[in-house]
């Protein structure tokens, strides 16, 4: 029984990071990400209908969505959520030349 309730905490664990790391993302790319499959829209902002699900895509709306879970992170879980934003930062930054 006790595995089990530690297989769930697991899980949970692992949904909560998933989460986070959509949030942090969608929030580096200016809120530019479905939110049905989490195409990256920026490189064609313009778009009504996402290419990947064909999911119809109002952009005021899909910021907005981003806006408050990035909002409700950043209340939630402060410490894990920031620095999971940080990361995402990194990886969204071009290579410097060496």
């Amino acid at each position: 029984m006790l595995s089990m309730f530690v297989l769930f905490l697991a899980l949970m664990w692992i949904d909560e990071v998933k989460w986070a790391r959509k949030i942090a993302r969608a929030h580096v790319r200016q809120g530019l990400v479905c939110p049905i499959c989490d195409y990256d829209l920026s490189a064609n902002p313009s778009v009504s209908v996402c290419p990947e699900c064909a999911a119809a895509i109002d952009l005021p709306a899909v910021k907005d969505y981003w806006d408050r879970r990035h909002a409700q992170a950043q209340r939630d879980g402060q410490g894990f959520y920031r620095r999971t934003l940080e990361r995402e930062r990194r990886r969204a930054q071009p290579p410097r030349p060496s």
